[in-house]
C-alpha cells in the first residue's frame, strides 16, 4: 500500500511494475524471462509438433498468459493474491507439456535413426 496525494494506492495498475515494486530490478528481469522462456515454449511446440492437438494444448495456454498480461497493461493481479495461482498453473503446464513434447519428439527422432 502506498500513499499518494488522491489517498492510499493499494497496487500499481500495471502487472510490470507492480512486479517490479514488490521483488525489485532482479525479480522484474527474472519474471520477463520467466514469460519469455514461455512463450518460447510455446513457440517451440507450435513448429515442432506433428499432431494438431498439442498445438492446440500450446496455444491455448499462450492465449491464457498472453489475455493475463493484457489485463496486466491496466490493472494487475499480484502475484501473491488468490487468484493469482492461475498464472503459476499455466505457466507450469507448460513446463510439464513442453517437457513431455520434446522428450516425445525426439524419442521418436532417435528411433527413426536406429531402424
Amino acid at each position: 500500500v502506498t500513499r499518494s496525494p488522491a489517498g492510499m494506492v493499494p497496487h500499481a495498475h500495471n502487472n510490470l511494475l507492480q512486479v517490479g515494486v514488490d521483488l525489485g530490478v532482479p525479480g522484474l528481469v527474472a519474471y520477463v524471462g520467466m514469460l519469455t522462456s514461455f512463450a518460447l515454449c510455446a513457440w517451440r511446440i507450435n513448429r515442432r509438433s506433428a499432431g494438431r492437438t498439442p498445438r492446440l494444448l500450446a496455444a491455448g495456454l499462450f492465449a491464457g498468459v498472453l489475455a493475463h498480461q493484457v489485463y496486466g497493461l491496466t490493472d494487475a493481479i499480484t502475484l501473491g493474491a488468490k487468484p493469482g495461482f492461475l498464472l503459476w498453473m499455466l505457466l507450469g503446464l507448460m513446463a510439464s507439456f513442453y517437457r513431455l513434447e520434446m522428450t516425445g519428439a525426439e524419442g521418436g527422432r532417435q528411433q527413426v535413426h536406429a531402424g
